[in-house]
This record gives C-alpha cells, sequence and structure tokens, in this order.
C-alpha cells in the first residue's frame, strides 16, 4: 500500500553544530519525519528510528558515529618526509 503525501509526517530541516567533550565540533542538517531522525554532515548520512528519545539527542549521537567512522577509515598523516615526526 502506498502512503500518501498527506500521512507522511515530514519536518524540515534543522541545522546543528555540535560541540564534544574531544574538542571536534560537528555541523549538519537532521530531519523528523514518519518516527524516523535523519542526520547529513560533511561524513555521510545515518537515520535510525525516533522512539522514545528525542530528535536533537538521536542527532547528536547520529552525528559522532558518522564522524567516528569517518575518522577510523582515513589514512594516518604523516610529516611531508614521510616519517610520523613533525618536521
Amino acid at each position: 500500500m502506498a502512503i500518501n503525501s498527506k500521512d507522511k509526517q515530514k519536518s524540515s530541516s534543522i541545522e546543528f553544530m555540535f560541540r564534544y567533550a574531544d574538542g571536534r565540533r560537528l555541523t549538519g542538517r537532521y530531519y523528523e519525519y514518519d518516527g524516523m531522525v535523519r542526520v547529513i554532515t560533511a561524513h555521510g548520512t545515518k537515520a535510525t528510528q525516533l522512539g522514545g528519545s528525542p530528535g536533537y539527542s538521536l542527532a547528536r549521537l547520529l552525528a559522532k558515529e558518522l564522524a567516528d567512522e569517518f575518522s577510523s577509515t582515513r589514512p594516518m598523516i604523516t610529516s611531508a618526509c614521510g616519517c610520523e615526526d613533525p618536521c
């Protein structure tokens, strides 16, 4: 059964800038719709069900997960000469 556009509850995007204890700042947008929250950042997109949690809290968690996944897949940056010590 197709969902009628009248039945689909959508919100406008909400911009955020979260600061974390480790000093990172993450920016992006999140949407709440049909019992879901979707986060879009420079590191990607992630969604989950709202359940009983506030959308803002879940957006913060999802944004951090995206950043953590991104940083764990990036190669280690070395100095210009290729060693691990600063030149």
